[in-house]
């Protein structure tokens, strides 16, 4: 069922994103340098609040925090949550106002003594590790008028010998940069 319904609010989200009016622009990432951004899964894994701040035309870093339920590797949903302090540096590939990008950095389990050895409720990452690296690659619109969307596949490192090496993740991220 969890499955379903993130299939089915995948689907919606990159359907109106294909759906929006994009006007061309040249380099709003230097007009309106700092964002403010929830992201869907991504890098919090359920959900995230993010602070980005451009350095140049083409690097922008960023820090947020993230949210998702636990449960034990048998799937008993468990009442602890992990907190996780995701970090990262973009690369963009163009000025333009929709640029494909390149993204990679750390996230921290803030609360891992209490997640050690638990799973993500969803996706069923799991929590072997304080701190894992994070690549991803993407697509990033800044509007003329600051409104930010970005989807990202990711690839979380997970250091664990029953799940792989490494698990891909989708996020989206919906934003304001000013």
């Amino acid at each position: 069922m969890k499955k379903t319904i993130f299939t089915y609010i995948s689907v919606l989200l990159f359907v109106s994103f294909l759906m929006t009016p994009f006007t061309h622009a040249e380099n709003t990432r230097a007009t309106y340098p700092n964002s403010v951004s929830v992201e869907i899964y991504g890098k919090g894994l359920l959900w995230g609040l993010y602070f980005d701040k451009v350095l140049s035309d083409h690097i922008a870093v960023g820090i947020g925090l993230g949210r998702t339920g636990t449960q034990t590797s048998g799937g008993v949903v468990t009442e602890t949550n992990a907190s996780i302090l995701p970090i990262y540096m973009n690369y963009y590939f163009s000025q333009n106002q929709g640029s494909i990008f390149l993204t990679g950095g750390a996230n921290l389990v803030m609360n891992y003594d209490g997640v050690k050895d638990l799973k993500s409720t969803l996706g069923q990452y799991p929590f072997t590790q304080n701190m894992y690296p994070v690549l991803g690659f993407g697509y990033e619109h800044r509007s003329d008028l600051g409104f930010l969307f970005r989807i990202t596949a990711y690839g979380f490192y997970t250091n664990s010998a029953d799940d792989g090496p490494v698990k891909p993740w989708l996020g989206f991220h919906f934003g304001y940069s000013f």
